[in-house]
């Protein structure tokens, strides 16, 4: 099992699903279909829309920490902080000092969606594993029309320019629109996803409801299944994840407080250990520092 993909599983899917090259996530993640483009995908999914009598979005920074059999391997930060009617979400993950000696992974990603329906606007990624970089940029124009450029080591290698004919969202939203929709037990809820690069349909599953205790205070707290169906390229995944769970607050903060993911060599968990009030400048600086002039 990847770090990289368990922290961005976090940072982007809060729920990564995600990551720029390949997808790691869901309990029996699906194989992708014949050898499409994200373009060339037909593919409907439902009309969304967050209720925000029932959500309340944080601002500030989460810290998780990502561990392997107990074992600490890597941080994960997210910051989200509001400018207008927009979110912008800034999140960073690194492996640590000991893990660095056999696999050393540095990832950030920054996404700008309304703060009003929850839909994307803009989407970067930036992720170096050992000497390889990989870099993806989506623009969501108003018209429908997605502009998309992905870079393998500095060189361009796919650059995309459709209109998806669907709520296709990129893994910010998707996360953000799960959160701010009401769950009930045994309902599932479909998410067309594009990372830049490949197409998804995600599927999230609220099995459960536990008290998870925070503080010493206990937190009403559903219990999310993800499954991950790739629409794009070929390919089966299902033997990264055997089972995976998203553990999100039933409250209107809607904070995602632990990931757990049962993987051929173990448990690897995601677990929120700090949060922050942020400033906005603090974002921009953080933002200014991770190489980018989108911001």
């Amino acid at each position: 099992m990847k770090f990289r993909e368990q922290c961005f599983f976090f940072c982007i899917l809060m729920i990564s699903l995600l990551v720029p090259s390949s997808p790691w996530v869901g309990a029996a993640a699906a194989q992708g279909g014949p050898d499409l483009t994200a373009d060339q995908v037909e593919i409907s999914t439902p009309l969304y829309r967050p209720n925000f009598s029932g959500f309340e979005q944080q601002l500030g920074t989460f810290t998780y920490k990502v561990s392997w059999q107990g074992i600490s391997a890597a941080e994960a930060k997210i910051s989200v902080y509001k400018e207008g009617d927009y979110y912008r979400i800034l999140t960073q993950a690194r492996t640590n000092s000991f893990i660095d000696m056999f696999y050393r992974m540095r990832f950030w990603a920054k996404a700008k969606i309304s703060a009003k329906s929850l839909l994307p606007t803009f989407m970067t990624t930036h992720s170096k594993e050992n000497s390889r970089l990989k870099e993806a940029e989506i623009t969501f124009l108003p018209d429908g029309t997605v502009k998309s450029v992905r870079r393998d080591n500095g060189i361009e290698s796919l650059r995309l320019n459709f209109n998806p004919k669907n709520l296709m969202l990129d893994p910010f939203s998707a996360v953000f629109l799960a959160r701010g929709l009401n769950w009930e037990l045994g309902e599932t809820k479909k998410f067309d996803t594009f990372n830049g690069k490949a197409r998804y349909l995600i599927s999230l599953t609220a099995i459960d409801r536990v008290l998870i205790p925070v503080n010493g205070v206990p937190r009403d707290t559903w219990v999310i299944s993800p499954q991950v169906k790739r629409l794009t390229g070929t390919g089966d995944d299902s033997k990264k994840i055997r089972e995976a769970r998203i553990y999100v607050t039933n409250d209107k903060a809607r904070d995602v407080l632990k990931i757990e993911s049962e993987v051929f060599v173990g448990t690897v968990t995601t677990r929120l250990t700090s949060y922050a009030a942020l400033a906005k400048p603090t974002a921009v600086a953080a933002a200014s520092e991770a190489g980018s002039s989108v911001f």
